[in-house]
């Protein structure tokens, strides 16, 4: 196991770390009933009150509480990929992407969810619902609010569009992202590497699909990875070039 951990490079195993290390925190806090992720650690729309500067950065090194195969994906796909990018761009590669892809991931998102949050605020208030600013620190309204005030079908459909946009969000998969958008580009023309590349763009497609299709938040911040993968290429690419002078 010792020799098998001192395979893996410095900044893959880092981030390996730092994601299970949050995760085996935000799931030992939510034992005694404290959740870190709707806390402190997730991001909430620019909007919300409970939105905070440093989501935009601890978002994309915590995973849910409540499904563990929210991180076992995500990390087993960070692997996948992240030794490709390894190979190319050193160490200094897989940090820059990570983080890059990370936090573009998050503003993309979170400023959807910040135009929506105030979208799904005035339509509350046009059916005759307006929320405290105890509520609006609450974020989503309880199912417990919604069968005590018995409200209508239109009322309730609303409240679940709010509720919807006030939840925060959390995940690497943005990142991650990024990490497989350098890897397939690193290797678009590797026939070795086809079967990966054809799993990349088909999630890419279906990121892209699922983002003006259906409006998924998580796809919108996979997309925003991607986005964020390429200026990390760029990035990247420039400082390869001024070091080759």
């Amino acid at each position: 196991m010792k020799k098998l951990i001192q395979r893996i490079p410095r900044s893959i195993l880092l981030i390996l770390v730092i994601n299970i290390t949050i995760y085996l925190f935000v799931l030992l806090f939510s034992f005694i009933g404290v959740h870190l992720n709707d806390m402190f650690l997730g991001a909430y729309p620019f909007a919300s009150p409970n939105y905070s500067f440093h989501q935009i950065f601890t978002s994309m090194f915590t995973h849910s509480e409540y499904d563990e195969s929210h991180i076992i994906v995500n990390l087993i796909i960070f692997l996948l990929f992240s030794f490709g990018v390894y190979r190319t761009y050193g160490n200094r590669g897989v940090y820059i992407t990570y983080i890059i892809s990370g936090v573009v991931s998050s503003l993309i998102a979170m400023g959807y969810m910040s135009s929506q949050y105030v979208e799904n605020i005035y339509y509350l208030k046009k059916v005759g619902i307006e929320l405290t600013d105890q509520q609006l620190e609450k974020g989503p309204v309880s199912n417990e609010y919604i069968v005590e005030n018995n409200f209508s079908k239109e009322q309730i459909r609303e409240l679940d569009y709010y509720n919807h946009g006030a939840s925060n969000l959390i995940g690497a998969s943005g990142a991650i992202c990024g990490i497989m958008m350098v890897y397939l580009i690193c290797n678009v023309l590797s026939r070795k590497k086809l079967l990966y590349n054809l799993l990349i763009l088909f999630f890419l497609t279906t990121s892209i699909y699922h983002s003006y299709t259906f409006i998924d938040i998580s796809s919108i911040g996979h997309l925003g990875g991607f986005i964020g993968g390429i200026m990390s290429f760029i990035l990247l690419k420039i400082q390869t070039v001024k070091k080759g002078k």
